[in-house]
């Protein structure tokens, strides 16, 4: 059963009779007691939420990497409650896990939790690790969400709202960084933070829908909106469309979704690569694991501009294209 080499083709037979007509399943517990390394070849995997399509693309790419390891990924989620968070991480470790991949409570990381992991494999997802010594792998937020910037500031859009928590908000890191790449593009084209909208702290899709709309009734109406979420990003498809102004403010959006391209216009969007993402993150948890002991790395990856019609609605004044130089002060 463990293709040890000296056994007979007549007893490998007998065995694998016996073993179907006993249904016979391996107990993992009792073969850790005897495996050498002690390891229970099960990783730990937890985030937010595993609803959402970034988080499940990238456990895919997680079990893809450990299914080359013979390694099973238990996956929860932990909806950013710290204290479901440790009870989960205390749940990982009672079940022996080898190391535990976490995209923590909105950066607040649950410094219990954390003792509790002493000694465990950690890597992070999607946040940079405060105080801990440990590997991380995250979308480099800011120069993503610079790239939208300058896309809509090419596009000669100058009144462009910000839809998405900032740095002094909810403890969110990769919106906080989100935030402040956006606004510095901006700062860099000459244009003040009081010329920019700010819609914050918004809990879901239905209320970034009520302040889109709020926003775009009240004047003046900026030409074209940046979401720094998909929550954020249904909210604006939703209200635009409601008041008859989807192909008139554009909109572009960070993280991709399912059917983004069906919408009308299809929704331009910043994409995270989750799968990269994923392995990335699986390989450094295994590089540890194995006994890698240099130093902790935080491994930025690069995120993509997909356009596909909302980001290149030009505002009605814009009769063609500027440079970008010719909006830089």
């Amino acid at each position: 059963m463990n293709g040890e080499p000296n056994v007979s083709a007549a007893t490998i037979e007998r065995v694998r009779q016996a073993i179907e007509r006993l249904r016979y399943q391996p107990n993992p517990d009792a073969a850790n007691l005897k495996r050498a390394n002690g390891r229970t070849l099960t990783l730990g995997f937890l985030v937010e939420n595993l609803a959402d399509p970034f988080s499940a693309a990238v456990l895919r790419a997680i079990e893809e990497e450990a299914w080359d390891r013979k390694t099973a990924v238990i996956s929860a989620s932990h909806g950013c409650d710290p204290e479901r968070e440790l009870q989960i991480i205390n749940n990982f470790l009672g079940r022996r896990v080898d190391g535990i991949i976490l995209g923590p409570a909105k950066g607040r990381h649950s410094f219990r939790a954390l003792e509790a992991a002493q000694g465990t494999s950690l890597v992070f997802l999607g946040a940079l690790p405060m105080g801990v010594p440990a590997d991380a792998v995250t979308t480099d937020n800011a120069a993503g969400a610079g790239q939208a910037a300058d896309h809509l500031l090419g596009l000669g859009h100058r009144r462009i709202a910000y839809c998405g928590a900032v740095p002094a908000s909810a403890g969110d890191v990769a919106a906080g960084e989100r935030y402040r790449g956006f606004m510095a593009k901006l700062g860099q084209a000459g244009i003040t933070s009081s010329d920019i909208p700010v819609l914050q702290n918004l809990r879901d899709a239905e209320s970034a829908r009520h302040e889109i709309a709020r926003l775009i009734r009240s004047g003046p109406r900026p030409t074209a909106i940046f979401t720094a979420g998909s929550a954020g990003t249904a909210g604006a498809i939703k209200a635009l469309r409601e008041n008859g102004m989807n192909n008139s403010i554009a909109v572009v959006g960070f993280d991709d979704f399912p059917h983004a391209d069906l919408a009308d216009p299809g929704i331009t969007v910043i994409a995270q690569d989750a799968e990269g993402i994923g392995r990335i993150a699986a390989e450094r948890l295994f590089a540890r694991m194995d006994g890698f002991s240099g130093e902790p790395a935080t491994h930025l990856i690069p995120a993509t501009l997909k356009e596909r019609g909302s980001g290149e609605i030009r505002p009605r004044s814009a009769s063609r294209r500027p440079s970008v130089s010719a909006g830089i002060s």
